[in-house]
């Protein structure tokens, strides 16, 4: 989650492990140690950044590079890092703990809703990349459709496996 008052809300109604990152900002450092304590059997690390587009877009520059930097966290399988979305009418955790109602309930609504819901990290970027198309743009210019086939395919190569890169597209 993104700030503090994000991780006190959801350890609040009984939500475990929630780590605030202070911000839009998540630096791979802070990636490493999250591994580091999520390397278990079954652990996953679930991205739950606020729902404007500071958040999301942070979501997306770090989904950007992640790939490449892969080697430098090795603690982290890509396969156990999700996406968590929010509903629209919430903007972050906290909210969604206001709109669940808070206590039990939106621990478990938390629990059933966003984190169950999460999306593997790789297949949540690969939406966003494909939701920035534009059917009205043209050719050549940002979200026409050879914009996002060029963003889409840049990303795949960073794959060095074949079967990885057909996976993901």
């Amino acid at each position: 989650v993104e700030g503090y008052f994000d991780a006190i809300a959801l350890a609040n109604v009984g939500v475990k492990n929630v780590v605030a990152s202070m911000g839009t900002a998540l630096p791979l450092e802070q990636l490493r140690i999250a591994a580091e304590m999520g390397n278990v059997p079954g652990g996953r690390i679930i991205l739950c950044m606020d729902g404007d587009d500071a958040g999301q877009i942070a979501v997306e520059r770090l989904c950007s590079s992640l790939n490449s930097n892969l080697s430098k966290i090795p603690d982290l399988n890509r396969n156990e890092l999700y996406v968590a979305a929010l509903p629209s009418e919430t903007k972050d955790p906290s909210d969604y703990v206001d709109f669940a109602g808070g206590d039990t309930k939106a621990r478990d609504q938390f629990q059933r809703e966003i984190l169950a819901e999460s999306t593997p990290w790789d297949e949540w970027y690969v939406a966003r990349l494909l939701s920035k198309h534009d059917p009205n743009a043209k050719d050549g210019t940002r979200g026409s459709f050879s914009d996002v086939c060029e963003e889409v395919s840049t990303f795949l190569s960073t794959f060095s496996n074949p079967a990885d890169r057909t996976r993901r597209a």
